[in-house]
């Protein structure tokens, strides 16, 4: 249940996000996350119309959703993410007090978004403000 509530939280703060320009609240994610002045401005233009809001919503909510859903189904040995590292999780209870003996895995989420983006391949867009040109 928690997790549904976590989905529900984040879609209901992103869409007053949208619609209240809060665009350093809405660019977390990925690092050097950001916004264009065209995507600014195609932002801005939705806040007017009717029921965006309940629309903004649902799709973060989908997105988030979809992404835990599938997080699960590795996690449950149903599916496999595409990696030629994977052997697969256990999870467990921890009545470790302290540091853990292993590496948390939010701790390395953000940074593992420059090795994704490099292994993606160029499509022409990215989520970042990163400029491949300037290398």
């Amino acid at each position: 249940m928690e997790l549904n509530k976590a989905i529900e939280d984040a879609a209901e703060a992103g869409a007053k996000d949208v619609l209240q320009q809060d665009f350093d609240n809405l660019a977390v994610y990925p690092p050097n996350g950001g916004y264009t002045d065209e995507e600014k401005v195609a932002l801005r233009s939705i806040a007017s119309v009717p029921n965006t809001e309940s629309a903004l919503r649902k799709v973060l909510a989908n997105a988030s959703a979809s992404v835990i859903f599938n997080m699960l189904n590795w996690f449950d040995g149903t599916s496999d993410p595409e990696s030629e590292n994977w052997t697969g999780v256990t999870l467990v209870d921890s009545d470790t007090v302290g540091d853990p003996p292993y590496a948390m895995l939010h701790d390395d989420f953000y940074d593992k978004y420059w090795d994704w983006r490099e292994t993606r391949g160029d499509k022409g867009w990215s989520l970042d403000m990163y400029d491949d040109d300037a290398r």
